[in-house]
C-alpha cells in the first residue's frame, strides 16, 4: 500500500527538521508525497508536488504587513527552480534589530502571521486528494493553519510530529500575556489532538511525558541514519588532533561551544588539536557571541551528502547543548538530529550537556558516549585530553557500543520500513 501524504508547514532541506523529513519519509514514492509551506527552497527532488503559500493564504500583522513583501501563492514542482532573494535593506535590517526582539517580549512573535485556506489551496488539497495530512507543527500559528485546514476536511486522517518540546518552553521567552498565550497554545494543541490518528514524538521521554500529559498514545522517531555510509572504521592518522562541529549555533548552544573553545589553548599545552565548525549561523553572530582564537576554523553549512566524509577526519565529534535554564525547558525531551549521525561515525563523541534531559539519559543509559554534566571549561578540557591522548584500548568500547545502538536504534532501512508501516497500518 502506498498511502498519499501531505506534509504542512516544513520541507526537505538541511535543517534538522528537514533532515529527519527527508530521511523519513525516503520510502514513500515521490509520487505520494506532496507540501505545503512558505518556503521552496527544497534539498532534493522526491516529492510530487507543493502548494509555495502567497499572499491569498496569509499575511503579517502591522506594521510588519508594510515590511514584508509577500509573492502569489504557486504550484511548484521538483524541476521548478526559484530565485532566492537574500537582499536586506533597511526595513529588514529594522525589523530584526528592532521589531523582532520587541515582538517576542510582548508574546506577539507567534501572531504575527495569519494564516488561511484559500479556496485556491482547498481546490489543490481536493486535487492532490491525500489519505494523510501530517505536520510538525512548530508554532501557534501553524497549529492554527493545521486547524483550519482539518475543518476543511473533516473526513481526512491527520498526523502531527513534534521533533521538540518547543510547547512548553516558547511562553518562556514571553515577558508579557506569558499566560494568555500558554493557554491559547494549549487549547489549540488540544483541539487538534482530538481529530489526529497519528501522533508521533522525537524521543522515548518525550514519548512518556507527552502521554501522560495529554492521555493520548505517542509513538517515537528519531532521525534515521544510513549506518553503513556514515561508519569509517580507520582513525585518522596525524599529529593535530580534529575536533569537530557541525550544525546550527544559536541561544541553546553557543554558550557550552564558546567553553570548549576558551578550554583550546589548555588542551593544545598538552596536545595539538583544532576545531573545525562548520555551521550556517552568519558570521555576524558567531563574532558577537564566540570568543574565536587560532585553534578554530569557522566553515559555512555544507551539503548534507558530504556530512559523512567531514565526520570521517574528526578524532572527536562534539555534541553541546546550553546549561541555562531557558535552553533546558526547549531541549529537556529532544534528542538531537546529529546524535545517530555522530554514533553511527565509529569516531569518539562528546555529550557536553546538563543531567536529567533526553539526550544526556539516552547516551548514559546506553554507555555510547563521554558526557561532561558539569558546565566547567577547566574540566572539559581534561576530558578532551584524556579522548584525545587515550589508547584504542580505552575508548574503544565506548565507540563500538555507538555504533551497535545507532545500527539496533537509528539504521535507515529498519527505521524507515516502521515508519512506513505507520501509514499502511492506519489505512488497512
Amino acid at each position: 500500500m502506498n498511502p498519499r501524504i501531505l506534509v504542512v508547514g516544513h520541507i526537505y532541506n538541511n535543517t534538522g527538521i528537514g533532515i529527519t523529513l527527508t530521511n523519513l519519509f525516503t520510502k514513500i514514492p515521490k509520487e505520494n508525497i506532496a507540501f505545503i509551506s512558505i518556503n521552496g527552497n527544497f534539498s532534493n527532488q522526491n516529492y510530487n508536488s507543493c502548494f509555495l503559500l502567497g499572499k491569498k493564504e496569509y499575511n503579517y500583522i502591522f506594521p510588519l504587513n508594510w515590511m514584508m513583501k509577500i509573492s502569489d501563492s504557486k504550484i511548484i514542482s521538483p524541476e521548478s527552480i526559484l530565485v532566492a532573494n537574500h537582499k536586506k535593506g533597511k526595513k529588514w535590517q529594522f525589523y530584526y534589530k528592532f521589531l523582532n526582539p520587541f515582538l517576542h517580549g510582548m508574546g506577539l512573535y507567534d501572531d504575527r502571521i495569519r494564516y488561511k485556506v484559500s479556496d485556491d489551496l482547498e481546490n489543490w488539497i481536493k486535487s492532490y486528494n491525500p489519505d494523510i495530512i501530517y505536520s510538525a507543527l512548530g508554532s501557534y500559528s501553524m497549529c492554527c493553519f493545521f486547524k483550519k485546514i482539518m475543518d476543511c476536511f473533516p473526513e481526512k486522517r491527520y498526523a502531527v510530529h513534534l521533533m521538540d518540546d518547543w510547547l512548553h518552553s516558547q511562553a518562556n521567552n514571553k515577558l508579557i500575556f506569558r499566560k494568555k498565550y500558554e493557554n491559547k497554545l494549549d487549547f489549540v494543541f488540544r483541539s487538534i489532538l482530538t481529530r489526529t490518528q497519528i501522533k508521533i514524538v522525537i524521543s522515548e521521554k518525550m514519548a512518556k511525558e507527552y502521554s501522560r500529559i495529554y492521555r493520548e498514545k505517542f509513538i517515537w522517531f528519531h532521525n534515521p541514519v544510513d549506518t553503513n555510509r556514515f561508519y569509517a572504521e580507520n582513525r585518522p592518522s596525524r599529529t593535530e588532533k580534529s575536533i569537530i562541529y557541525i550544525g546550527k549555533i544559536n541561544k541553546d548552544n553557543y554558550d557550552v561551544i564558546n567553553d570548549l573553545i576558551m578550554a583550546l589553548p589548555a588542551i593544545n599545552e598538552r596536545k595539538n588539536c583544532h576545531l573545525q565548525i562548520y555551521t550556517p549561523t552568519e558570521k555576524t553572530y558567531l563574532n558577537s557571541k564566540l570568543s574565536l582564537n587560532q585553534f578554530v576554523t569557522l566553515h559555512q553549512a555544507v551539503p548534507y551528502e558530504t556530512i559523512p566524509t567531514i565526520l570521517s577526519q574528526g578524532d572527536l565529534l562534539f555534541l553541546p547543548l546550553s546549561f541555562r535554564k531557558e535552553s533546558i525547558r526547549y531541549t529537556r525531551l529532544s534528542i538531537s538530529t546529529k546524535l545517530s549521525e555522530y554514533m553511527a561515525t565509529g569516531r569518539p563523541l562528546l555529550v557536553y550537556a546538563p543531567e536529567n534531559i533526553a539526550i544526556t539519559e539516552f547516551v548514559r543509559n546506553n554507555e555510547c558516549a563521554f558526557i561532561l554534566s558539569e558546565k566547567n571549561p577547566e574540566i572539559l578540557a581534561e576530558k578532551i585530553v584524556f579522548i584525545l591522548t587515550a589508547q584504542e584500548k580505552d575508548i574503544k568500547s565506548v565507540v563500538n557500543k555507538a555504533v551497535q545502538i545507532s545500527r539496533e536504534k537509528f539504521d535507515y532501512d529498519r527505521v524507515t520500513s516502521q515508519f512506513s508501516k505507520l501509514w499502511d497500518d492506519e489505512l488497512a
